[in-house]
C-alpha cells in the first residue's frame, strides 16, 4: 500500500472546485514545512471518532516525550474509503521534528498502544502502522487533507508555527493586550 503513489488523485478530482481550492490553499501554505514522514495509522479494533483522536494525541505525546522535543504533524482523520464506502476509522499524516524521528520509534509506540494489526507478506510486522519517507512530489499533504470537509473526515495539527518559517513568530500576548487597552477610549465614569 503507498497511498502517496497519487500525483492526480481520483479523489482530489471528484473534489468540488471550493474543496479542491482549499486543499490546495493548506498544502501551499505547509509545503515550506520540513516534514520527515508519511504515516498511516489503522486501528485494529473498531475505534469511534473522539476515541481516535484521543489516542492519536497521546501517541503523538509518547512520541514527544521519547524524543524530548516538540513533534509537528498534520493528519487527516477518515471514516471513507476513496469510494465513498464508510470503513473504521484511520489517520493519514505528515510528522517532522528538529532532530530525524527513528522510524522504528512511531511503530513501537504504535504498536504498543495500538497492537499490530494483521500481519501479511507486504506488511510481515503487521499493517497498524505504515510509515514511509516524505516525498513532497507524491501529494502526501493533499492525501492527508482529501475528507478535510466531508462530514466523515476530519483534521488537526499540532506546532505548524514552529516548523513553518513562512509564519511569523507569535508575539507576546501581554504586551499585545496592553497595547489594545491603551489604544482604547476610556469609558465614561459611573456616578
Amino acid at each position: 500500500m503507498d497511498p502517496t503513489n497519487r500525483p492526480n488523485s481520483s479523489r482530489h478530482e471528484t473534489l468540488s472546485s471550493a474543496d479542491r481550492n482549499a486543499i490546495n490553499a493548506v498544502s501551499e501554505w505547509l509545503s515550506p514545512v520540513p516534514w520527515q514522514y508519511f504515516v498511516t495509522l489503522e486501528f485494529p479494533w473498531n475505534v469511534g471518532q473522539m476515541a481516535a483522536t484521543v489516542e492519536l494525541e497521546e501517541y503523538l505525546n509518547a512520541v514527544e516525550q521519547q524524543l524530548r522535543e516538540s513533534v509537528c504533524f498534520i493528519a487527516g482523520l477518515e471514516g471513507k474509503s476513496k469510494a465513498g464506502i464508510n470503513v473504521p476509522w484511520h489517520f493519514h499524516m505528515l510528522v517532522t521534528a528538529s532532530r530525524q524521528i527513528p522510524m522504528d520509534l512511531l511503530k513501537e509506540l504504535w504498536w504498543a498502544r495500538e497492537g499490530r494489526g494483521t500481519r501479511s507478506e507486504l506488511h510481515p510486522e503487521g499493517d497498524s502502522i505504515v510509515v514511509l519517507p516524505f516525498e513532497a512530489d507524491r501529494h502526501g499533504l493533499e492525501y492527508c487533507l482529501k475528507f478535510a470537509n466531508d462530514c466523515r473526515g476530519d483534521w488537526m495539527f499540532k506546532w505548524i508555527e514552529i516548523f513553518n518559517p513562512d509564519i511569523p513568530r507569535s508575539a507576546d500576548h501581554r504586551v499585545v493586550r496592553r497595547r489594545k487597552r491603551s489604544q482604547e477610549p476610556e469609558s465614561p465614569r459611573q456616578t
